[in-house]
């Protein structure tokens, strides 16, 4: 775990030194979503570290995807 998470804050620190001063520069809309993506990046991190099954992307696009897909086969497969 402490490998985890020495290994994650190497990463973070080298990408904000690297992308500290272009994001301080940028205009507000591009500064929100550096950082939207960082937050996400983070939480992903978090739930690697602590090996926790929270919900990431693939269950959101299951959430959200599932059902039309369960329709669209449903609708084309030969009824029996």
């Amino acid at each position: 775990m402490w490998t985890k998470i020495l290994f994650l804050l190497m990463i973070y620190f080298v990408i904000l030194a690297a992308d500290a001063p272009k994001v301080m520069k940028s205009p507000p809309k591009e500064r929100i979503a550096y950082i939207s993506i960082m937050l996400l990046g983070v939480y992903l991190s978090v739930d690697f570290v602590l090996e926790k099954h929270w919900p990431d992307l693939n269950t959101i696009i299951d959430y959200i995807f599932k059902p039309p897909s369960d329709q669209i086969v449903k609708f084309f497969k030969p009824s029996s």
